[in-house]
């Protein structure tokens, strides 16, 4: 109780800063560019996260951000599988498959080129799941390297994990699916090929008959970059707050596969951009850091870079927010490490509550999936939070802008300037 009355005093003598009018025009037109073709879904396809990244940096100058030092880049560099052409037909005389619609292949798949034959011991399906000695006999006697695997419910997907995962080791898979692809970013190239077809797409392979794939890839070493600015603080304290967000996505699956993450996060780029505006007009007493992470896909590799050759004292971080997932809102907000830093999410909650922004935020513990997470690892009092909604496009080719609502874009925004203005009184 006493805490939630000094957060009223705090949001009552800055309600100047907090009652501001904000509006999605600027986030529109920055979620709208970053999703545009020009960037290829920032990716690896063409380069596209480098050329994400030059207009992220274009935007922080010209929004007010300073440099920290001579630039606004910080160099790294990895190894990431680019898929740079895929085709698949279930048989001679069907059509070429829509890839990202009707099919995804493995987004560690190498080079292939040929057609392939399956015999109908070839074909798993759920009967043959239960029976464990059927099953063994299937794969022991079966001269192939290719399966194909029929649909499945997540019911039995976890029943029968031991044996699909056997499957997906040891051969080269087919498998039919009734849920929406979900792709990813591989750093390896692997040595198996696993093609998910959707079932109601009704292109089904036939036993006997060949099929017909394609892909051509490269695995090669990428030079990325974290964009970090800022803006000067006017009280002379030494501590920092720090906003971030990741800019990179998946990129494409060939040239007509594109996954162009509007909500995964061109919308939290956007905002930190935004908030970059804001902060330039209303100067903070803290410094304020806004970093732009790459490789958060390839497995929040810039974060972890930007943790381990830092461009401001880590120490003096009095706490990082991590904005990830904030294109819809209905529904609310989760925060992660809510149950480590108590203390500074009982403030969040207290000023959502008492400006009614979003419906609810709920409390979530440490989660190791976005770029908050190197920070926490080294005690750094860091929230990730992400929004809800009924739009369930994740890692798909159907995140686009397009879709995106932003139902909850402008109380997010609201909040995150009144969280970290009550931090800067203490």
């Amino acid at each position: 109780m006493h805490l939630k009355i000094f957060v009223v005093i705090c949001l009552l003598l800055s309600q100047h800063i907090i009652a501001f009018s904000q509006d999605t025009s600027y986030a529109r037109t920055s979620i709208n560019k970053l999703c545009s073709d020009a960037y290829h879904g920032r990716g690896y396809y063409k380069n596209g996260a480098v050329k994400a990244g030059n207009y992220i940096a274009s935007e922080m100058r010209k929004n007010g951000a300073e440099k920290i030092g001579n630039s606004y880049f910080q160099h790294f560099s990895f190894p990431v599988n680019i898929v740079k052409q895929v085709k698949f037909k279930p048989s001679e005389k069907a059509e070429w498959l829509r890839p990202g619609i009707d099919y995804v292949v493995n987004a560690g798949a190498q080079n292939f080129s040929g057609s392939i034959l399956v015999t109908q011991k070839c074909f798993i399906n759920e009967t043959l799941l239960k029976d464990s000695m059927a099953f063994e006999s299937s794969i022991s006697q079966n001269n192939t390297t290719w399966f194909v695997i029929d649909t499945l419910s997540a019911i039995s997907k976890n029943k029968y994990k031991k044996r699909l995962n056997y499957i997906h080791q040891k051969f080269n898979t087919v498998t039919y699916t009734n849920t929406k692809f979900t792709w990813t970013v591989n750093t390896e190239q692997e040595d198996r090929f696993h093609v998910e077809i959707q079932k109601n797409s009704g292109k089904m392979i036939q036993p006997n008959q060949p099929f017909f794939l394609g892909i051509k890839s490269q695995l090669k070493t990428t030079f990325q970059n974290n964009i970090v600015g800022m803006i000067p603080g006017t009280s002379g304290s030494d501590s920092f707050l720090v906003f971030t967000a990741h800019y990179d996505h998946l990129g494409q699956m060939g040239p007509k596969a594109v996954f162009r993450g509007a909500n995964d996060n061109a919308a939290g780029v956007a905002m930190l951009l935004d908030l970059i505006r804001f902060y330039h007009k209303n100067k903070p007493k803290y410094t304020i850091i806004f970093i732009a992470f790459a490789g958060e896909e390839a497995g929040l590799i810039g974060s972890y870079y930007y943790s381990t050759k830092p461009l401001h004292p880590l120490t003096k971080t009095r706490f990082l927010l991590n904005l990830d997932l904030v294109g819809t809102g209905e529904t609310g907000m989760t925060v992660v490490n809510a149950s480590i830093f108590t203390r500074d999410f009982n403030v969040l909650d207290s000023i959502n509550q008492l400006k009614q922004y979003l419906p609810s935020i709920t409390k979530r513990g440490k989660a190791s999936i976005s770029d908050h997470h190197y920070f926490t690892e080294k005690g750094i009092p860091s929230f990730f939070w992400y929004q809800s909604g009924p739009r369930s496009s994740y890692h798909d080719v159907f995140d686009v802008p397009e879709t995106l609502t932003l139902a909850g874009y402008n109380a997010t925004f609201k909040l995150a300037v009144g969280f970290f203005q009550y931090l800067q009184m203490q």
